[in-house]
């Protein structure tokens, strides 16, 4: 869908022999006496398709570098808005690694408790899994 709005312009104008610049919104409004208005439109601003964002996942995917795309997109009109849908923070979910990481210091702990060489694994076991138990109390409050 083509979304025809108008721009933020620099109009420059002589007044008096100075030239002055000025920001404004250029509808149909005159920003000097003796001056000439511009009037641009973002004709190239389109809402962002699925399509679209299923071609520019599936390249992140395929490892092309997240700020090239953003710079494509931004030179194919689209907004920042519609460029953030696509590029969303990542929500890293690390509790198979701390789950991992708590039976893996277990096994080592027992059989160094066996050998009588310390208690050091088991200590790390058992913060890795209080770890695991914390980070899935903590997924649970965000997911509600």
């Amino acid at each position: 869908m083509r979304d025809d709005r108008l721009e933020f312009v620099n109009v420059r104008c002589h007044n008096g022999g100075k030239d002055k610049s000025e920001m404004g919104f250029m509808g149909l409004k005159d920003a000097c006496s003796n001056n000439f208005m511009l009037l641009r439109k973002t004709v190239n601003s389109f809402m962002i398709t699925q399509e679209k964002i299923n071609e520019i996942r599936s390249s992140l995917r395929k490892g092309a570098p997240e700020g090239e795309l953003k710079e494509q997109l931004q030179q194919q009109g689209y907004s920042k808005e519609d460029i953030d849908k696509i590029f969303k923070p990542h929500n890293y979910d690390m509790r198979s690694w701390y789950l991992g990481s708590a039976v893996l210091f277990g096994v080592v702990g027992l059989y160094l408790l066996l050998k009588d060489k310390g208690l050091l694994f088991l200590v790390f076991s058992g913060l890795m899994f209080f770890q695991y138990f914390r980070e899935t109390e903590r997924l649970k409050k965000r997911n509600n």
